[in-house]
């Protein structure tokens, strides 16, 4: 058994070891198992932030009225809906609904979960050439971040001048995308199976029995059979693949990581994945709708604020829990410094001294809490270890975690030193409404010291966005916009870069310019442009994409699908690649077009300069003359 997969088992035993102690506890620990008591869970916890904050906070009621005011709307209105989401799950259960839902998979979705849907051609054979142009970013072979210096040989350099170049790869986030949609196809049901054939062990023998060791033998067998969709998808891709942590709880999200092959030979690197919201598993969606913080002082520092506490709880333990919590965030660091060490064991010496790249991302509830547990490794680098290097996080649809304390640590992290080379790039889709919630007012920094801590309104988005918007009326070229929120100082520059390998728009300028001047077809590059793009868009029609596409786009924006109208996370991204790829092309059109003149105008020059040399001669002749 592989290190990360023995690694998952222990996990699982973890949190199978896990048992219900006092009212509290109970409900924690029957709420991971039944929606119908994490509702009860949820109603009761809203009602318990309402008794803090009239008993220890009763002058926020009249100093903050329009937070007060909103807590008292929002609360109740999340909870109707999210009882009516709660009776429908119910009725699908009594009315066969996973049958329904896996029999339309097998006949309309290629055998996908119900998270890629809407695009069930998303991972075919053109995935592999977007995670292939990206790997050149990902092996750390070029830089996302470019600092430019002075010149030692500039006695009075000018360093307004300087620049700070941020690059937000295309490739990559594409590549990235897969990676975080995939790791939704991992079976659920087989996990809860495992974890209930751990459980009866637990009870029934000892752990030093063969009875108990065979029982967890079926257990493992279970969880290897649940990875092996994620795990031959990214053979496809050259890659290993597997899930580290079921976090705190057993079937819902999870940590998985994407690596090369240990002994490949091939440049390494380790992607983290966090799993983001099942569509099919309504207790996820109580920890999305989840309003009320808690103190993260423990793992990111004093004074570091609050954050969402149901994304908290995923990955850090608390003392005063009843059950510790979980500790994701530990069981996946452990498994990240074995894994590094074994592949930094088995590389060649020409790369004995290099640290492994080590990138983040997620999608949904996973961009949460992939935004947390990089944020803990930009406050704690040491616990990454020797063998890693830190690089971006890439967060698709990530709502907003923590308070205005919170999001400025996390934004004092982003600049000390002042030109790290790592950086947190937040995705976020044209009207997705994740992308939007918490409500809060916190992301502006002048905003921030008018909030109460306690304000139902104290909530920041962490990390500069690109907000991608859809092909249509009335959005125009380049079909994105950067929002920095406070991440970077005045030098810095963003460059949304689409060519493989590119350190900045004058070395993609460059490249393409030099494709040109070899004589390449203008409108034999722009086919073939159209034809990846359309191929890993997976342009295939399907009906089921068709059906989804009518969903409102606050709600299908969401998705990672790429069937337009109306628009998704892979469509966006295409279209910001498509306009990128259009200018690339008319500027290299405009190169071509002016390269047959320049013969023409330096001759021009020249004659010029010859006529002004003779004009020069003739004139102080003539001067010498008068002079005479």
């Amino acid at each position: 058994m592989s290190t990360p997969a023995a690694a998952h088992l222990a996990d699982v035993i973890r949190v199978c070891k896990k048992r219900p102690r006092g009212v509290r506890g109970w409900f924690t620990y029957w709420s991971k198992r039944s929606f119908v008591v994490a509702f009860g869970a949820y109603l009761l916890r809203g009602l318990r932030e309402y008794a803090r904050t009239l008993l220890l906070s009763p002058a926020t009621v009249f100093s903050d009225p329009l937070s007060t005011i909103l807590a008292l709307l929002a609360f109740p209105a999340a909870a109707l809906a999210l009882a009516v989401l709660m009776l429908f799950f119910w009725l699908a259960g009594i009315l066969g609904g996973r049958q329904i839902v896996n029999w339309i998979s097998r006949n309309y979705a290629n055998g996908l979960s119900t998270a890629n849907w809407p695009n069930p051609n998303i991972f075919g054979s053109s995935s592999n050439a977007a995670v292939q142009s990206a790997r050149d970013i990902l092996s750390g072979e070029t830089d996302t971040t470019v600092v430019q210096e002075a010149s030692l040989d500039d006695d009075n350099p000018d360093f307004s001048q300087l620049r700070t170049t941020r690059v937000f790869s295309l490739p990559l986030a594409r590549a990235l995308l897969l990676m975080s949609s995939l790791i939704y196809e991992r079976d659920d049901f087989l996990v809860e199976d495992a974890a209930r054939i751990v459980l009866n062990a637990q009870d029934k023998y000892d752990e030093d029995s063969n009875e108990y060791n065979a029982q967890v033998a079926q257990a493992e067998a279970l969880l290897q059979q649940s990875e092996r969709p994620i795990q031959m998808q990214a053979t496809r891709w050259d890659l290993s693949a597997d899930v580290v942590s079921e976090l705190a709880s057993i079937g819902g999200p999870c940590a998985a990581i994407f690596y090369t092959p240990i002994d490949s030979g091939a440049a390494p690197f380790i992607v983290l994945v966090l799993k983001g919201t099942t569509p099919t598993r309504p207790q996820e969606f109580l920890t999305d709708a989840t309003f009320t913080k808690t103190g993260a002082g423990v793992f990111f520092g004093a004074g570091s604020g609050k954050v969402h506490e149901g994304f908290y709880e995923h990955l850090f333990m608390r003392n005063d829990s009843d059950d510790n919590g979980g500790d994701g965030y530990g069981s996946i660091v452990r498994t990240l410094r074995h894994v590094a060490q074994r592949m930094k064991a088995g590389a060649g010496s020409a790369q004995a001294d290099t640290k492994i790249p080590l990138w983040v991302t997620g999608h949904s509830l996973g961009a949460a809490l992939a935004s947390l547990m990089y944020a803990r490794f930009l406050h704690s680098e040491e616990d990454l270890g020797p063998n890693l290097d830190l690089r971006d996080c890439y967060a698709f649809a990530c709502p907003r975690v923590g308070d205005s304390n919170f999001a400025t640590s996390f934004e004092e992290s982003l600049i000390k030193p002042l030109d790290r080379k790592n950086i947190l790039w937040r995705i976020r889709n044209h009207r997705d409404i994740v992308a939007s919630v918490p409500p809060g007012f916190a992301d502006q920094e002048s905003l921030r010291n008018s909030l109460s801590s306690t304000s139902f309104l104290n909530y920041a988005f962490l990390g500069p966005a690109i907000r991608i918007r859809p092909k249509r009326i009335p959005y125009r070229a380049p079909y994105y916009t950067v929002e920095q929120g406070g991440a970077f100082h005045e030098a810095t520059e963003v460059v949304v870069a689409n060519a493989e390998g590119d350190a900045g728009a004058g070395r993609m300028e460059g490249q393409v310019g030099r494709t040109a001047a070899g004589g390449d077809d203008l409108a034999q590059l722009a086919q073939e442009s159209g034809r990846v793009r359309a191929a890993m868009a997976g342009d295939e029609w399907s009906v089921l994409a068709a059906i989804i596409a009518l969903a409102p786009s606050f709600l299908y924006n969401h998705g990672e699908s790429s069937f337009v109208p109306p628009a998704s996370y892979m469509a966006h991204l295409d279209n910001v690649v498509s306009s990128s790829d259009m200018a690339t092309l008319e500027r290299a059109a405009a190169a071509q077009q002016q390269r047959p003149l320049q013969p023409l105008a330096t001759g021009v020059r020249r004659l010029a300069g010859a006529v002004a040399g003779e004009t020069s001669a003739r004139v102080r002749q003539v001067r010498r003359e008068v002079q005479a």
